[in-house]
C-alpha cells in the first residue's frame, strides 16, 4: 500500500504520466545528481571567496611584516649609534668637558626619540585576539 503511494507521488513529481520503477529510480537519481552538482557548485564558489579573502589578507599582512622589519632594522641603528656615543663618552679621561656635556644631552635626546621609535613600532602591532 505504502509502496504504491509512493510510486504514485513520485510519479507525479517526477513524470508526466505512468512510469516503471526504473523509471522512476532513474528520474529520482538525476534529481539527487542535480542537487549534489548544485551543492557542489556552491561549495566551490564559497572555498573560491575564502581563498581570495586569505590571500587579501596575506598581501596585507606581508606590507604589514615590511612595515615592521624596516622599523626594527631602524631600531637596531640607532641602538648601534647609541653604545658608539656611550662608549666614546667612557673612553673620556676626567672631568665632563663642555664636549661630554654635549654628548650627554644629545644621547638623552637621542634615547628620547628612540623611546619615541619603540612606542610607534609598539602601536603598529595589533593587540592580541581574545582566546576562546
Amino acid at each position: 500500500m505504502v509502496c504504491r503511494k509512493l510510486k504514485a507521488l513520485l510519479e507525479l513529481l517526477c513524470c508526466d504520466g505512468p512510469c516503471s520503477c526504473d523509471e522512476l529510480v532513474t528520474q529520482a537519481m538525476h534529481c539527487r545528481s542535480t542537487r549534489i552538482e548544485k551543492l557542489l557548485e556552491r561549495l566551490v564558489a564559497q572555498g573560491e571567496r575564502i581563498m581570495s579573502a586569505i590571500g587579501d589578507f596575506a598581501v596585507k599582512q606581508k606590507g604589514f611584516n615590511d612595515r615592521m622589519d624596516a622599523a626594527l632594522a631602524g631600531l637596531a641603528s640607532d641602538v648601534a649609534i647609541l653604545n658608539a656615543t656611550i662608549a666614546e663618552l667612557q673612553n673620556t679621561s676626567g672631568a665632563i668637558t663642555p664636549e661630554d656635556q654635549a654628548l650627554l644631552d644629545q644621547l638623552e635626546s637621542w634615547g628620547d626619540a628612540f623611546a619615541a621609535k619603540l612606542e610607534a613600532l609598539d602601536s603598529l602591532t595589533p593587540p592580541v585576539p581574545p582566546i576562546g
